[in-house]
């Protein structure tokens, strides 16, 4: 499990930022976001500071919001670059004559390299990496654990030999598992969003964006330590369904290819009916193809909170933004841009969710397959 999720997290953090810089992006057609940052010295110590995030109109009046408890004067903006390269591009223009659409993932991906380099697309890494292991270790281990339970406890009260009415078992473990690691890794995932909302026009620019730590201390100074588990709410109804919807469908798609007559030699049930074990590879293949199967279908379900999310913890977030409820955001979102606001970003999203889950699940059915012969023999 540990090693699938550093693996995933290597693959698919240029596909997590592409996601989250596509759902920061407002869907107001006059106007862009900007972020501005300025370095300042205290005796021989550097210190980066990121301005608040504005939203600029195009045209002579400029609005800035910024953090609750920051201010962001006009003074600042001479030295501010208002318009961003990327998030142009990546802007609704309001012209009949030229009418744009939300570019796509690949166009996403080109313009963070163009204009920050590799560092941009892989903005965020450190949290992720540092988060990645714990988080899919205890969710992982969570979930073997309580299944165990909830199998045991069924099969105590219904009967040893049935299986019948354990397709909650799945539900109710994969939620309370993904439960336990949200909460422990919310804080984390903060950072990593903020940083992967943070965008330059240049390698240095990205590359003096603060650290893990420099982000820790600026929160609970900002803030207090409740401003770390900002967008906990949203972050919550969006992972605990999803591990609910993924882990279902994930034990059906398992077991619908391993009794499957129609797969012959890459089916389980072929060496079943000829007494031989089955192979490894077989178990391994079957896991892939379930994991992303599951990964899409739980993606798509929950892509509207994770646009909640996404704009709750991104820097530039507005107090107003921070402290409304999912629902209500939800509801803003629709109203200013439409249902498929909600769903912004979701086709990146699922370029990420459904290999990441297909690699995370396969490694940990090799490892534990492993580890089990290492264990009997």
């Amino acid at each position: 499990g540990s090693i699938g999720s550093i693996v995933t997290a290597l693959a698919v953090t240029p596909l997590e930022v592409a996601k989250i810089r596509q759902q920061a992006a407002l869907g107001d057609d006059n106007l862009v976001m900007a972020t501005h940052y300025k370095t300042s010295h205290v005796g021989c110590r550097s210190q980066h500071h990121v301005d608040p995030c504005s939203r600029v109109q195009r045209g002579n009046t400029t609005n800035f919001h910024g953090l609750s408890g920051f201010s962001f004067t006009k003074s600042n903006a001479s030295r501010t670059r208002i318009f961003s390269r990327l998030f142009e591009s990546m802007s609704y223009a309001s012209s009949a004559e030229s009418p744009r659409r939300p570019v796509g993932a690949f166009q996403t991906l080109q313009c963070i390299f163009r204009n920050e380099g590799l560092s941009g697309l892989y903005a965020g890494l450190r949290p992720t990496l540092i988060m990645s292991v714990p988080s899919t270790v205890l969710h992982l281990a969570s979930y073997d654990e309580i299944s165990s339970i909830l199998r045991h406890y069924h099969q105590s009260t219904v009967s040893p030999e049935s299986n019948h009415g354990q397709a909650y078992i799945p539900t109710v473990a994969g939620s309370i598992a993904r439960l336990l690691s949200s909460f422990a890794t919310a804080p984390l995932e903060l950072i990593r969003t903020r940083q992967a909302s943070y965008f330059g026009g240049s390698a240095v620019e990205v590359a003096a964006h603060p650290g893990v730590i420099e982000e820790f201390r600026f929160l609970i100074r900002s803030n207090g330590v409740s401003s770390l588990y900002a967008g906990l709410g949203a972050t919550l109804w969006r992972d605990v369904p999803f591990a609910a919807v993924y882990w279902s469908c994930l034990e059906q798609f398992k077991h619908a290819l391993s009794h499957s007559d129609n797969l012959g030699v890459l089916g389980a049930k072929y060496y079943h009916e000829q007494a031989l074990k089955t192979p490894p590879s077989i178990d391994i293949l079957h896991a892939f193809v379930s994991g992303a199967g599951a990964g899409a279908v739980a993606g798509m379900l929950t892509t509207p909170f994770d646009v909640v999310k996404t704009r709750r913890q991104m820097v530039g977030a507005s107090s107003s933004d921070t402290h409304l409820g999912a629902f209500a955001h939800m509801k803003r979102i629709v109203q200013n841009e439409g249902v498929m606001g909600l769903w912004r970003g979701n086709q990146t999203r699922l370029m990420k969710l459904v290999p990441a889950y297909a690699i995370m699940i396969s490694c940990y059915e090799l490892g534990k397959r492993l580890f089990g012969e290492v264990y009997q023999s």
